[in-house]
């Protein structure tokens, strides 16, 4: 409570960004002032993390990435974590309706989308 009590508000969501972890999220609070999603993007795009020692132009690029991804929200996977979904999704069908003959996944991830 205490820390949260510290830490604006803003920072926890930076939690949300796959592959930023506390302590990149900590420096980058305390380098650069971050406290939102929007200051995390406008500094990224304006090429103010890389010279931050500790931090570099691999983490801005990931940064950059990974808010694209943030916003898809939980409606988009990476390709194999999808296919391992649904591989066992295809699996508990055939278990549980042993009276379907085929079992196919069909949409976007079979249409290669």
């Amino acid at each position: 409570e205490k820390l949260r009590e510290e830490v604006p508000a803003g920072v926890m969501e930076l939690f949300a960004i796959p592959g930023l972890r506390p302590d990149k999220i900590l420096k980058l609070h305390q380098a650069l002032g971050v406290k939102s999603l929007a200051e995390l993007e406008a500094a990224a795009k304006a090429d103010r993390i890389r010279p931050i020692k500790g931090l570099g132009a691999s983490l801005q690029t990931k940064i950059l990435q990974n808010l694209a991804i943030a916003r898809g929200g939980e409606t988009q996977l990476h390709l194999h974590k999808a296919a391992a979904l649904l591989e066992h999704a295809v699996i508990s069908v055939k278990q549980e309706h042993p009276e379907f003959s085929r079992v196919e996944i069909a949409g976007d991830f079979r249409r290669g989308c």
